[in-house]
């Protein structure tokens, strides 16, 4: 297996497989969507939600010779304020006053079940039976 690891600000990607061998790549920076597009002359599997492609595996994508594919980033769904909100619990109250209890109540909003994550970026893994070429890009 080859991994690589594109950085920030790179948004496309380019390689030739080996047979039989996946591809792991890994983007710094996060997109919706992807575009594979097969230049070779064999079926590419590609998955793109964080595991490795097996030649006609279960939930792989074949990408045809010569046709392009557009797939949905698989990865957790991210946002740039995820990296702000605070994760887990959050008190309130805490004075005796009409609307407030003596004692401090708490509540978790949705949205810090993904406070303090950090960008899980976009990974995609490809596999073919033979040596492809192939090219990634971003779509959105």
């Amino acid at each position: 297996m080859a991994n690589y690891n594109v950085p920030s600000g790179t948004f496309s990607f380019g390689q030739t497989l080996t047979a039989d061998t996946a591809d792991t790549i890994q983007f710094a920076d996060r997109a919706g969507y992807l575009t594979i597009a097969n230049t070779g002359t064999s079926v590419i599997w590609v998955r793109a939600d964080g595991q490795a492609a097996t030649i006609q595996g279960e939930d792989c994508y074949a990408v045809l010779p010569g046709e392009s594919a557009i797939l949905a980033n698989g990865l957790p769904l991210w946002y740039q304020s995820s990296r702000v909100i605070p994760q887990g619990v959050n008190q309130f109250g805490g004075r005796n006053t009409s609307d407030s209890p003596t004692n401090p109540g708490s509540v978790t909003p949705m949205e810090s079940l993904a406070g303090q994550m950090t960008n899980p970026g976009t990974q995609i893994s490809l596999v073919s039976s033979e040596p492809v070429a192939y090219s990634i890009a971003f779509a959105g």
